[in-house]
């Protein structure tokens, strides 16, 4: 349990106690509506605004669009890419990136997996600093696409192993993302990869052509896309740059965004890079998820980009929360 600092330089927060209850990570929603209900917890995230319906009482459901983008990484570095059986790898080619990310209509995975997200239209959320908002998400376009992997030189296709996390949702996610690019005759193996591999076979080995992996930039600033994620990086297997991606232009544009502080110069500096990294998508954004927070009533919080509920920002009486 935690106490109001009275000296709180914000000023005194509304609410004098806090509690905060750390639930399990196998309960379920479910679980948390019958919490709810008993009175044991105030505000509490949920996975499916659905759920709230049997819940007990007034309440109110505040949605937050989470900063964390799902991406499809791929192999962009490696002239023989492992699970790709064309040589040289097609997935170097920004063409063939391209073509990939116009052929992806992202609402069929959102809809087949039952996921309740937001199509992402470049590398970070409108949570960030440094978002673009002229970037728009392309439409679904099959035949331009189909001239983008001619004019690469794979117009007939190739075959790749796409790695996902072990879950139902990742699987029908998978599969609806594999379904798609057969419309390019890009054939897609799914080949399932445990929480607990996930690090060492992904990030350090790098022992994948494609895989499908939530980021957000937790700095709440764009310029930790380039700087960390897309910057050219000396040690092939390094964890920043997870797959290896360079392109000069990119490391110049890090470079110059590493070195501005001034916050309008930098927004313009970020913003312009945006327009360049989506030009090259080195990782093909697919969504962001919509999460979900039932609020007792009698209290009232407002979510922020990452979803932390701090006391201070509470108004009521005593909170109890996850």
């Amino acid at each position: 349990m935690l106490a109001a600092n009275e000296e709180y330089y914000l000023g005194m927060p509304k609410v004098k106690k806090v509690t905060y209850k750390i639930l399990p990570d196998d309960v379920n929603d479910e679980q948390i509506v019958e919490l709810f209900n008993k009175g044991e917890i105030d505000v509490v995230r949920l996975a499916d605004k659905e759920t709230a319906k049997s819940i007990q009482g007034d309440y109110q459901i505040k949605s937050l669009a989470d900063p964390f983008i799902t991406f499809l990484w791929l192999d962009t570095a490696r002239d023989k890419s492992p699970y790709v059986d064309k040589t040289p790898n097609p997935l170097k080619n920004k063409l063939v990136r391209q073509a990939i990310y116009k052929t992806i209509n992202v609402n069929n995975p959102i809809k087949q997996a039952s996921l309740s997200a937001i199509p992402a239209s470049q590398l970070v959320t409108n949570a960030i600093f440094g978002y673009n908002p002229a970037i728009t998400r392309p439409e679904q376009n099959i035949e331009e696409a189909k001239k983008l992997m001619i004019q690469a030189g794979v117009g007939d296709g190739f075959s790749l192993t796409l790695d996902i996390s072990s879950g139902e949702t990742q699987e029908k996610e998978g599969n609806a993302i594999a379904e798609e690019l057969k419309k390019i005759n890009i054939k897609v193996k799914l080949t399932e990869v445990s929480d607990e591999q996930v690090f060492d076979k992904l990030i350090i080995e790098k022992d994948t052509s494609a895989f499908v992996i939530d980021y957000g930039a937790e700095t709440f600033d764009s310029g930790e896309i380039f700087t960390v994620l897309l910057r050219t990086q000396e040690d092939p297997k390094g964890t920043d740059n997870i797959t290896n991606y360079s392109n000069p232009e990119i490391d110049k544009l890090a470079d110059e965004i590493s070195t501005t502080f001034d916050p309008i110069n930098r927004q313009k500096k970020l913003q312009g890079a945006m327009v360049k990294a989506m030009e090259e998508v080195p990782m093909l954004p697919l969504y962001n998820r919509e999460v979900f927070y039932i609020v007792r009533d009698n209290f009232d919080w407002t979510p922020s980009a990452f979803g932390a509920i701090y006391g201070a920002e509470v108004s009521g009486r005593q909170v109890v929360t996850e």
